[in-house]
């Protein structure tokens, strides 16, 4: 098991150019804000053992808050002000696993309000969130849906409990995003999902993505030395250097 400690830092390096073509940031890309990953926090102790933050904190066990984000940010927007800029704030951590604590969501809400230029993507695993801030079409909620059986919440039940949570807070009139994240299968892809997201308002989406598990040699090894990767019925091929799902089409 991984041991979790908790440490409260001062780092400068904070916001970090994103250059990668992924599918959920090609949305705002096209309407030409620049995406920076913002380094609220470091690392999770949900500890999904598929996630690709294993790869880059090596099992670090430590969660890190840096104690000077508000300072780190103000400075940084202020330097930025005339930019199209979307921040977000879920490449490294869970946005919400800390926020009862830090209330990072609300200054990051407000910075919205202040300056128009500007968007917040968080993202999470979590439902039953404490929102500490109204409606806001400029913060937009991002919610991982994932359906494999390394994840933490991949029971049906589970899922779909999520989802009737992302319909009433469309119903309140805050802005989401949902990210079907990664699929392995579409086993439970049936009415009882499609239902729920015909209810939600979808004027309140700010988009879908769909994400298949595909990952490299060396992440595969961290998998495996995470959890009994021998009850997990996947099938993969080797394409291009990475393990990539066979159903990835399909899905």
């Amino acid at each position: 098991r991984r041991n979790n400690h908790f440490f409260i830092k001062k780092w400068t390096n904070l916001f970090v150019e994103d250059n990668k073509d992924f599918t959920s940031f090609e949305i705002y890309k096209k309407l030409w804000y620049t995406v920076y990953n913002v380094k609220i926090w470091m690392n999770c102790n949900l500890w999904c053992k598929y996630c690709y933050l294993l790869n880059t904190t090596k099992f670090t066990p430590e969660i890190a808050i840096y104690g000077n984000i508000q300072e780190e940010t103000l400075k940084f927007v202020e330097n930025h002000k005339d930019k199209k800029m979307l921040l977000n704030l879920w490449e490294y951590t869970d946005t919400f696993m800390l926020d009862k604590i830090t209330d990072l969501t609300v200054f990051f809400n407000n910075l919205t309000l202040k300056y128009p230029n500007i968007l917040i993507e968080s993202r999470t695993k979590l439902q039953n969130l404490t929102l500490k801030f109204d409606p806001n079409p400029n913060f937009i909620l991002g919610f991982s849906v994932s359906i494999n059986e390394l994840d933490k919440f991949w029971k049906k039940e589970q899922v779909l409990s999520k989802l009737n949570y992302i319909q009433w807070l469309t119903k309140l009139g805050y802005s989401v995003s949902i990210k079907f994240d990664p699929i392995i299968s579409l086993i439970w892809y049936d009415d009882d999902f499609f239902d729920i997201i015909k209810e939600m308002d979808l004027t309140k989406i700010h988009h879908f993505s769909i994400w298949c598990l595909r990952f490299s040699k060396w992440l595969w090894r961290v998998i495996s030395q995470c959890g009994d990767v021998k009850t997990v019925h996947w099938n993969f091929q080797e394409i291009h250097w990475k393990f990539v799902n066979t159903n990835r089409e399909h899905i």
